[in-house]
């Protein structure tokens, strides 16, 4: 589509140039957990609380690459369930019961037209939604032959609802006496940002079968944990994982520690002979990706400095009262570090879990950010 003024040209398309970068890994990323929660499990449900058709609006916005996960072919593709359409299912049919004859589209307009609900009302309302179409699910799922017992049910998402309602959904089953339900709940940080999104996508894709044959309830919330890998560590009893830092998931995501390391240019900057009353060398555009080989602090100017490799010189990292940063540390490398010590971690814990249950036998039910709060 048109741009805007020339001078505003070049500035968008480097963020859509960007956005699409972050787009591409994000688009990967699910294809590969999807992929795995497949692979392992006979059931994945994508349960929300959104209006149809929003999660297949989504995917084709955003992923058409991935429609046929969603097409109910030979991909075996997660279900999607609109919690609130199963809710309404569930009490026309038990109005239907006791001989009423509305139609579904009726209490919809009813709904629609009734007091506007508290706060409280409205969250009862959403728990309410998500466990009629989990109970629906799992019922389902576990209705396969005669007598068949209950094992496993994982679920993932980004609000308390899910985790309300699966909690609920255990509680209140009636079960014989020979059934062993687990029960695993995790709550994901709201509102995260497309490369934390990702992130929690890949990171998700290797714990995952390490959750599901946990042979133990799970209930985890990491919404509001400032380290979400020491509360995963605890959970799940892999104490490795408390030495591993994602960098976009702590701390030092928001506050960078500058050392030597893949950096890239923010904004222009001039490389120089010198640290310090250095001669200028050369010129370095915004984006570009440089090598820093060591770093030192400039007290009297107050600026952090980094030696570079091509064109050999040095460059500012932070200005003058740390509000002029100008390259940024690149994390790719680190991250995917971090998360080959996540996969090793993981494995090992698939080996001490050999004898567990199977993740075949869990039903998961997620309210799915990972796919749809982009």
């Amino acid at each position: 589509r048109p741009l805007g003024t020339s001078g505003c040209s070049a500035a968008q398309e480097d963020f859509h140039a960007e956005l699409e970068r972050d787009l591409e890994k994000w688009r990967a990323a699910v294809q590969e957990y999807l992929s795995i929660v497949c692979a392992l499990s006979d059931r994945c449900v994508i349960v929300t609380n959104s209006s149809p058709p929003w999660v297949e609006t989504c995917v084709e916005r955003f992923a058409p690459e991935l429609r046929h996960f969603f097409s109910g072919g030979p991909a075996g593709g997660p279900r999607v369930v609109y919690a609130g359409e199963a809710l309404r299912q569930a009490r026309a049919a038990q109005a239907g019961g006791a001989g009423c004859c509305c139609p579904l589209w009726w209490q919809t307009v009813k709904d629609a037209l009734g007091p506007v609900p508290t706060n409280g009302e409205r969250r009862r309302e959403l728990t309410a939604a998500k466990l009629s179409a989990m109970r629906r699910e799992a019922t389902n799922f576990y209705s396969r032959y005669p007598g068949q017992t209950w094992k496993n049910i994982v679920s993932l998402g980004d609000m308390k609802y899910e985790r309300d309602a699966v909690q609920e959904l255990s509680a209140s089953r009636i079960s014989p006496a020979r059934e062993r339900l687990r029960t695993k709940a995790v709550v994901l940080p709201s509102a995260p940002t497309l490369e934390e999104l990702t992130l929690w996508l890949r990171l998700f894709r290797l714990l995952l079968p390490v959750v599901a044959r946990l042979d133990d309830d799970l209930d985890l919330d990491l919404h509001s944990v400032a380290d979400p890998l020491p509360a995963l560590a605890q959970a799940l009893a892999l104490p490795s994982l408390s030495s591993i830092s994602l960098p976009q998931l702590g701390p030092t995501w928001y506050a960078p520690v500058d050392g030597p390391g893949t950096y890239r240019t923010i904004r222009e900057v001039v490389v120089e002979s010198a640290p310090t009353r250095g001669s200028r060398v050369a010129e370095l555009a915004a984006g570009v990706q440089v090598e820093v080989l060591e770093v030192t602090t400039c007290t009297a100017h107050c600026r952090v400095k980094g030696r570079i490799v091509d064109p050999p010189g040095w460059i500012t990292l932070v200005g003058e009262n740390d509000c002029g940063r100008q390259a940024q540390k690149d994390v790719d490398e680190q991250l995917e570090e971090a998360l080959d010590e996540v996969a090793v971690a993981a494995q090992e814990a698939m080996y001490v879990q050999a004898g567990s249950p199977m993740l075949s036998s869990s039903p998961m039910l997620s309210s799915s950010p990972m796919l749809s709060s982009s």
